[in-house]
């Protein structure tokens, strides 16, 4: 993946993570040059998964283009574990906004219905 993300930032320009990192930041997309070429940099190594923000920043420097957003999604067996962490930690905090704004009997409804999950889905033997 390493290599055909690098040939495609040099098809846009960017002859170097760094100078990918650099206009993601000049963007807006993150602050910091030195951290982002950093993450980058786990990412294209298959360390870590990429989150959708450095998708959308990288595709829409290299205008629009499809590949680079399956290449950045491509599941690597180092990132599998970091990808279902990042799913739960979505799934968490859409759910803690669902409770936030819930009224004290939907709330109720929601402890009720996950208690009766646990004790259904855990129970020991």
């Amino acid at each position: 993946m390493k290599k055909e993300l690098l040939v495609k930032f040099r098809e846009y320009g960017y002859s170097s993570q760094r100078a990918v990192a650099r206009a993601l930041v000049e963007k807006g997309y993150y602050q910091n040059i030195c951290g982002t070429v950093a993450f980058l940099n786990g990412v294209i190594n298959g360390h870590r998964p990429a989150p959708s923000k450095l998708v959308d920043g990288i595709v829409a420097l290299c205008n629009g283009d499809p590949e680079i957003s399956n290449l950045l999604n491509q599941p690597s067996s180092a990132s599998l574990e970091g990808r279902l962490e990042l799913a739960f930690d979505e799934l968490y905090l859409s759910l803690k906004q669902q409770f936030r704004e819930a009224d004290k009997s939907t709330k109720m409804k929601m402890y009720i219905s996950f208690e009766d999950y646990i004790k259904k889905n855990h129970q020991e033997e």
